[in-house]
């Protein structure tokens, strides 16, 4: 079983001037030493976790009439999750990141 736990520093985010600016001593953590990262259902958990990390550490959920915040906030999310999935180094869970809800349509 693959086990990993992830902590890395989100100092380099360029949101400096936003209610989303990261100090140099935040950290948002990942916890996937439970999961089996080579299975469907192990990578599935662990995109999930990182999602939801990224949610709470990017400040939740921003009022919908403050358009730049709600960008801002997508933008963090985006950067943190991204940042996860390349730290797990997990061709499943990468597999599934760059997937639309983790689904794959046939092509013609």
């Amino acid at each position: 079983m693959f086990r990993l736990t992830l902590a890395f520093v989100a100092a380099a985010l360029c949101l400096a001037s936003s209610p989303f600016a990261l100090a140099q001593d935040d950290v948002m953590s990942v916890r996937v030493s439970d999961l089996n990262l080579t299975s469907a259902a192990g990578a599935r958990i662990a995109l999930t976790r990182a999602e939801t990390a990224a949610r709470q550490f990017c400040g939740g959920e921003p009022d919908v009439r403050q358009l730049q915040r709600v960008q801002l906030a997508e933008t963090c999310r985006a950067a943190m999750v991204g940042r996860a999935v390349r730290a797990m180094n997990a061709p499943r869970v990468t597999a599934l990141y760059g997937r639309p809800n983790g689904v794959t349509f046939a092509r013609r």
